[in-house]
């Protein structure tokens, strides 16, 4: 009995090797990004490949989807949460696009051997401390932000501007593309994996490997004096955009997730509306594309009570508890205090008249 065990674990595990050994591996992977979608968008892909995004759920968490290789359409599908669309060649995966919500695709490539190998701009792998950063081409930096909730969290910086930001899981990738200038497409401009966390001195070391396309195209607006003004009583923020001129794009982002987005606009203030917020900190953070160049500016609030406010409460209050605190002992004696002390006297007088008086 114990033989057949042994050579029944000995055939699993050759079966797992098989298995292991036919399995896609991060370094098939030659793009991924999680990309906000509009309608009627291309979004170009590497090895000739490309999607392109027709109408949007009514939930705007998927959308139609075709996908080519050149101008050849090789399949379309409805993508949404739990219906990826899968293309495979020969049995290996070549894509995967899934759906989410926010208006958002996350797009895995994978490397097709049947075509021209791809060449990157730039890669490296590196090792980042919380709050440091690594430069990347075209004036360019990943930043590791810091651990939050277990996840990494982090961003991109042009010209020391942040264009995306993310929190990853180790062994997780993330990805920034970006629009052309006429918005109607989207390419692909850099994407990495958090390998690994280690713990160095007391201090948390992110290991991340990047692969960078080329050199982002957008430029940072000159005169991004963009100002924002957060009513969380009422869940609204005042935006005030640098000029007065036509915007291609504004967004607006909570904890980095896009709640508002409107194109082509032009107004003196704008004014959008927060979803109910949960009690604690949260960062607002606006974005205004002109022509192809980006104002980015963010700013933080507390929902509900914040820390500081229960001190300034108590300094407020406390000459209102003051003007209720009964009168310290070296007040004068009020008057029932002297209504008793007669009162004594009086029954004493009497007491010693009856006796001696006789």
């Amino acid at each position: 009995m114990g033989a057949l065990m042994r050579g029944f674990f000995v055939i699993l595990l050759l079966g797992l090797g098989i298995l292991t050994g036919s399995a896609l591996t991060n370094d098939d992977i030659i793009w991924h990004s999680s990309i906000e979608i509009s309608p009627n968008q291309h979004i170009n892909l590497l090895q000739d490949y490309s999607l392109f995004v027709g109408e949007l759920s009514a939930l705007e968490d998927g959308a139609i989807v075709n996908l080519y290789d050149g101008d050849e359409l090789i399949t379309s599908d409805a993508v949404y949460p739990g219906h990826p669309l899968i293309y495979k060649r020969d049995g290996k995966i070549i894509l995967k696009v899934e759906g989410s919500k926010y208006r958002k695709l996350t797009i895995t490539q994978y490397l097709d051997d049947m075509k021209d190998d791809v060449s990157y701009l730039y890669t490296g792998s590196f090792a980042l401390g919380e709050g440091e950063a690594q430069k990347l081409r075209g004036d360019m930096e990943i930043r590791f932000v810091e651990i939050r909730n277990g996840d990494v969290e982090v961003e991109l910086h042009v010209g020391g501007y942040r264009v995306y930001a993310e929190e990853v899981p180790v062994g997780g990738f993330f990805g920034y593309a970006e629009e052309s200038e006429e918005g109607d497409e989207l390419d692909g401009v850099v994407f990495g994996v958090v390998e690994d966390v280690t713990e160095e001195d007391g201090k948390k070391i992110a290991l991340i490997s990047i692969k960078q396309l080329r050199e982002p195209t957008v430029r940072i607006y000159e005169n991004c004096t963009l100002s924002l003004e957060v009513d969380s009583e009422r869940n609204i923020v005042y935006i005030t955009p640098p000029s007065s001129e036509m915007f291609k794009m504004l967004k607006v982002y909570l904890d980095d997730v896009l709640i508002d987005s409107r194109e082509m606009a032009q107004a003196n203030v704008y004014t959008a509306y927060i979803p109910d917020l949960s009690p604690g900190r949260h960062t607002i953070r606006v974005v205004v594309q002109i022509d192809n160049s980006v104002c980015s500016k963010e700013v933080s609030f507390f929902a509900g009570m914040s820390p500081q406010e229960p001190k300034e409460q108590e300094i407020v209050s406390q000459p209102e508890e003051q003007s209720q605190i009964p009168p310290s002992p070296a007040s004068p004696p009020t008057l029932p205090f002297v209504s008793v002390v007669v009162v004594v006297l009086s029954l004493c007088i009497f007491m010693f008249l009856r006796r001696f008086g006789k």
